[in-house]
Order: C-alpha cells, then sequence, then structure tokens
C-alpha cells in the first residue's frame, strides 16, 4: 500500500511508524518517474507488512524537497526511526531498491 503525501504530515508518519519508511520524491512530468510507478507499486506490496511507503509530489511539496536536498527525480530515501539511512537516484532496477529495502529492514530490527 503506497500512501501518497497529501495533507498529512511527513513528520508524523516519521516519527510515528515503527517500520521503516521508503519516500519516493516524484513529479507527474518526470518520465523516469512514470516508468519507476510499476515497480514501487510491486514492491510496495511485497514489503507491505515490514515497510511503509510514500510518495511526495515535488510540485505539491517543494519544502520536503529541499528540506531533503532532492535535486534530481525520482529520488528513493529510506528512513529508519525518524533519520534518513539510504538514497538512490533516478531510474532504479527493482533489485536496487529491494536491496536498500533489505539494508533498512535488517538495520531496524538489529
Amino acid at each position: 500500500m503506497i500512501t501518497p503525501l497529501n495533507n498529512q504530515d511527513f513528520e508524523k508518519i516519521l516519527k510515528e511508524n515503527h517500520q521503516p519508511v521508503l519516500a519516493d520524491f516524484w513529479a507527474p512530468w518526470c518520465r523516469p518517474c512514470q516508468m519507476m510507478m510499476p515497480i514501487i507499486d510491486q514492491i510496495a506490496q511485497e514489503y507491505a507488512d515490514r515497510i511503509k511507503t510514500i510518495k511526495i509530489d515535488i510540485g505539491e511539496h517543494e519544502d520536503l524537497a529541499e528540506k531533503f536536498d532532492v535535486l534530481s527525480i525520482p529520488t528513493f530515501i529510506t528512513f529508519i526511526a525518524g533519520q534518513e539511512d539510504q538514497r538512490l537516484i533516478g531510474q532504479q532496477t527493482p533489485e536496487a531498491i529491494k536491496t536498500m529495502i533489505e539494508s533498512a529492514l535488517k538495520k531496524a530490527h538489529g
């Protein structure tokens, strides 16, 4: 399940979530972002019980893009206990995203 970030408070999601969070910074006009969508959807379903996946439209949430120094999209960031863990920039393979998630899960669960 992917949570689009609408009027939700991103900080609140990071702090209240006990699972790692995968944030997908994207924009509707970004072709690589569009190409990543089905991959992220599939991964979000596959890891639904272990991570929270959030999509952040940088056009609607410029403040968050700026806060996390997102200069290129798509940018994928994992967060553990509210802190940035890893980031991947640009179009990625499903394996690269899964490797980042698996690493976050290992760190989160000791």
